[in-house]
């Protein structure tokens, strides 16, 4: 979400969603009456502001009913106290401090707030970008439960990312998911509170031990509490248990989303060309898929079926060039980034802390990535420059760091542990990938974060 504008609102007017934070606490409030009558209310303030939502239409109309333009609002962000005033907008946060202030100033008071619109950049033709992801967004805040994951500040980063189509894809993911688990029955989507997705993201009915876990949040009542319908309930558990992959939420894409940005970075700074990346395509800036389709051959038709290991297929795709591409860069990527694995539950160190700065893994691994992006027909001036170059000798790695522990994985997304990776190293390749058991190794969880992102 990004700030549009600020605006003032009467008291009374203020609406909460319940499913954002953390809803009316009597103590905090209090506190906040005292501190009224002792050091008197600013609203105005720009750390008293109250945060304030809008979608599309909820946009348009505040800019009708103030009959000023965007460019209008857009500037009371830079004036200091002279803001429009309008009737209700959703907000995110402030609960206590305005629930005070009608206790002490009254209903007709008027409260600063920012008014935060989440992708409302809008094309010359009159359509908003990024529209796909604000329909799915918009369809899975239907279920209540979600909303509290929406994490507005990540937004931005992730739209910075220029790679639409998968965060399309991701979000298309999850709305599938819930659709199925409640198909699409009214009663259930109203029911789907925050325990419930709290309570079901991470989890992969296909695998025996979250079946049982499944089973226990549902008679325990843990899971779709409202829902008190013998029948009704039997059919959720069924709907859950034909869930064939991990269960996703708003908050299981936000975490998924620091391990695809690895990929995304790593592959603009040693894969695409940083120029071709700048250009536009129309009014709008190219996507990295865009982007590839441009510097790949498209008739190259390969798979890697372990590392620099390639065998021919009867045709290839954009998309099949691109997951690959991408496997390559995230299989090694705290060679190639400056981010560290997770430390281990049981005490691993993470994996960039073995290695000293400057060292020459690095350049091998470089050249190892640009080998796999020649081998699937992508060129670029980064690809052609690197491998002119004479290959760098392979790195030593003592092999006490390579052995796998017996210990059952913890991960189940986001940024994988040492031990996660250590896996992934062998097993991230898409005929490995698509032939992976059903159980929760890395090497399933992967191939759901993939499957997640490119299909």
């Amino acid at each position: 979400m990004g700030l549009i504008g600020i605006i003032q609102v009467p008291l009374r007017c203020f609406a909460f969603d319940p499913n954002i934070g953390r809803g009316e606490d009597e103590a905090l409030v209090n506190r906040f009456t005292r501190l009224f009558r002792r050091v008197g209310c600013k609203p105005k303030l720009w750390e008293n502001h109250a945060k304030g939502s809008v979608n599309a239409r909820t946009y348009q109309s505040t800019l009708s009913t103030l009959r000023i333009s965007k460019g209008s609002l857009r500037k009371t962000v830079k004036v200091d106290y002279q803001y429009p005033r309008v009737a209700s907008i959703i907000c995110l946060d402030g609960t206590q401090r305005v629930v005070a202030a009608r206790k002490e100033f009254g209903e007709d008071f008027w409260w600063t707030q920012k008014v935060l619109g989440m992708l409302l950049t809008i094309e010359k033709n009159g359509e908003y970008r990024h529209g796909l992801i604000l329909h799915y967004l918009s369809q899975i805040f239907q279920f209540p439960g979600m909303r509290k994951g929406v994490q507005l500040g990540n937004w931005h980063k992730h739209l910075a990312l220029h790679s639409h189509e998968s965060l399309e894809r991701y979000l298309g993911h999850i709305l599938a998911t819930w659709r199925k688990i409640t198909a699409n029955d009214p009663r259930i989507i109203r029911s789907t509170d925050y325990e419930t997705v709290s309570s079901l993201q991470y989890l992969a009915p296909a695998v025996l031990e979250d079946r049982e876990k499944i089973r226990r949040l549902l008679h325990e009542g843990k899971i779709f509490g409202q829902i008190r319908d013998p029948p009704l309930r039997a059919m959720i558990k069924e709907n859950i248990f034909s869930v064939p992959v991990i269960i996703p939420s708003l908050q299981t894409f936000h975490e998924n989303m620091k391990y695809f940005e690895l990929g995304v970075k790593i592959l603009r700074s040693h894969v695409l060309e940083d120029e071709e990346q700048k250009q536009k395509f129309g009014d709008k800036p190219k996507t990295m898929l865009q982007n590839l389709e441009r510097q790949w051959d498209g008739k190259t038709s390969v798979l890697e079926v372990a590392e620099q290991t390639f065998v021919p297929i009867a045709s290839s795709s954009l998309q099949t060039v691109y997951k690959q591409l991408f496997l390559a860069a995230l299989r090694q990527f705290p060679y190639l980034s400056s981010c560290s694995t997770l430390k281990d539950y049981r005490g691993q160190k993470p994996l960039s802390a073995r290695f000293e700065p400057g060292s020459s893994i690095e350049g091998f691994y470089v050249f190892q990535l640009l080998t796999t992006a020649n081998h699937l027909g992508v060129s670029t001036s980064k690809v052609r420059c690197g491998l002119s170059k004479p290959p760098p000798l392979r790195p030593e790695i003592a092999e006490g760091w390579k052995e796998m522990s017996q210990h059952v994985s913890r991960w189940r997304g986001g940024k994988p542990t040492t031990q996660a990776f250590l896996e992934l190293e062998g097993t991230s390749f898409v005929p490995i990938l698509q032939n992976t058991k059903t159980e929760l190794t890395p090497t399933f969880i992967m191939d759901d974060f993939i499957n997640a992102f490119f299909g």
